[in-house]
């Protein structure tokens, strides 16, 4: 049997039902059957494929300690947005950061980053959500201890956790990047993060807000940019 075919351009593909689908290509790339008329995507370089319609299935969000329990069914029309979180001036190296934040209070959280996405088209109702965002960190000193989350929430309502509060012990004096990833998608039923039950509750549509949040157990020792890899992929229903 024929293997499918990559579309011109963007990584999409089209087969039969009957065909092997790609084993070898990027996250985030589609399959087509062109004899049952459906659409199926992989999240992790083609080892898993999910049928973007309603469809039981189980998987693992990656570091964002979830569980997908269900694939909610796309409507047409549909928007698909990758936001690329930090703009900067061109470099040698393709490196850049957001600006520097330093922690002010013992134990208090600053805002290390915010984001609103907010398109003049409009918003919807969010179907699954990409994140992939390097939080890039370090200490005053070589024994600060500084504590991380990043956090969502439909535009102006209430913050949830996106994954629960990471210490990093001694973290020294040196930036060190720390990249958390993974896949949110949205089920019929609610569905929720470990320790934060209404995760669904309060980030389901678009407009939305994102932040990551740094403290440090000693006043000043902690400092937090992003950097310019950090990326949101959402695809959300616009009727």
């Amino acid at each position: 049997m024929a293997d499918y075919v990559r579309l011109t351009g963007t990584p999409h593909y089209i087969g039969a039902a009957s065909d092997t689908k790609p084993t070898s290509c990027p996250s985030g790339s589609r399959c087509y059957e062109h004899d049952t008329e459906k659409w199926y995507i992989t999240y992790n370089g083609g080892t898993t494929w999910v049928a973007m319609a309603t469809q039981v299935v189980q998987g693992t969000a990656a570091n964002l300690n979830a569980t997908v329990t269900q694939v909610a069914p796309v409507k047409a029309p549909v928007e698909d947005v990758t936001i690329y979180l930090v703009g900067a001036d061109l470099t040698t190296d393709g490196v850049a950061y957001s600006d520097e934040k330093q922690t002010v209070t013992n134990d208090t959280d600053i805002t290390v980053y915010e984001y609103t996405f907010e398109p003049e088209s409009g918003g919807g109702s969010i179907v699954w959500v990409y994140f992939n965002i390097v939080a890039t960190l370090k200490g005053a000193d070589a024994q600060a201890d500084l504590k991380m989350t990043m956090q969502v929430r439909n535009k102006d309502g209430t913050w949830q956790d996106l994954f629960s509060q990471v210490t990093y012990t001694d973290i020294n004096t040196v930036y060190l990047d720390k990249r958390y990833e993974g896949y949110l998608v949205k089920d019929a039923a609610a569905y929720c993060t470990p320790g934060d039950a209404d995760l669904w509750t309060y980030f389901d549509e678009v407009p939305f807000d994102f932040r990551v949040l740094l403290q440090a157990a000693d006043s000043t020792d902690g400092y937090g940019k992003i950097k310019n890899s950090s990326l949101i992929r959402v695809v959300y229903n616009t009727e």
